[in-house]
């Protein structure tokens, strides 16, 4: 539970502690395992859960057999830069990276639609604008000679 309260970045450190026996043996390993491979006590490892449980039930399922050896084989596979968890962490990373994008074009893709429904109704909207301007602001149109696109308003006050 505390990795998934801890997955989010807002979420408040939390002091973490393990009650370590003076003999060396399966449990002090499986707490440097958790300290030094894992990392549990200084990062979230809920992204990393498909992963370790697969590790889990390996370990489970080698432990009676190999004793020590199965914790070692654990270590050696999921440690180092080419180890599993490195390279599930730079897989999930780009996963990120990859899903921000698409959100990115998604809100490009939108934008650009929501242009195109302005430049289709372009013509009603100068009409609208237009009648805004001149009929309830009182303001009068005047052409320019130089084009039909060029115009300007002057205010017109009326008989008050």
């Amino acid at each position: 539970r505390l990795n998934r309260y801890c997955a989010t970045e807002s979420a408040t450190t939390i002091l973490s502690m393990a009650l370590v026996s003076e003999a060396e043996g399966l449990q002090n390993q499986w707490l440097t395992i958790l300290n030094e491979v894992f990392d549990v006590f200084e990062e979230s490892i809920a992204s990393l859960q498909y992963l370790i449980d697969e590790e889990l039930q390996r370990l489970i399922s080698n432990l009676y057999p190999l004793g020590e050896e199965s914790m070692m084989q654990l270590s050696a596979r999921l440690a180092g830069e080419d180890g599993r968890l490195t390279v599930e962490k730079q897989r999930i990373e780009m996963q990120e990276v990859l899903l921000q994008i698409d959100g990115d074009i998604i809100e490009a893709r939108e934008y650009a639609d929501a242009l195109a429904d302005i430049d289709e109704n372009e013509e009603e909207f100068r009409r609208c604008a237009r009648n805004l301007i001149g009929n309830v602001l009182k303001f009068d149109f005047i052409p320019d000679e130089k084009g039909p696109s060029i115009f300007r308003y002057r205010f017109n006050p009326g008989d008050r």
